[in-house]
């Protein structure tokens, strides 16, 4: 089984904030928060990928328990090791979103293009 929680920023108003949020500030966010997410959906995707070599690789295992326990530990431990590899490089190919628009502000992500 694989469960994955994405926490993602919410825009919260302050108490020293007055009336109304400007426009484009607001959109800006929403579009940032948007491509965050999809950045980080692309993490969970990787994960179900992972995932799904896992449960492929166990529904092939055949054997007594007690010998196959530390091949199959062992085998799975990899999988994972390389599946979370994919997600590092993930990252460093997007500079952690960067490169996807995942950037606040903004400004920061047009003023780098």
């Amino acid at each position: 089984t694989l469960e994955a929680t994405i926490i993602l920023p919410r825009w919260q108003r302050s108490n020293q904030t007055s009336g109304t949020v400007p426009y484009a500030l607001r959109r800006d966010w929403d579009l940032f928060r948007t491509r965050l997410e999809r950045h980080e959906q692309q993490h969970v995707r990787i994960a179900e990928r992972g995932a799904q070599e896992v449960q492929q690789f166990l529904t092939g295992v055949t054997g007594e328990c007690a010998t196959m326990d530390a091949v199959v530990n062992e085998r799975v431990r990899g999988i994972v090791a390389e599946w979370d590899d994919y997600n590092r490089h993930y990252d460093v190919r997007t500079e952690h979103g960067r490169s996807e628009g995942a950037i606040w502000p903004l400004s920061t992500a047009v003023a780098r293009r």
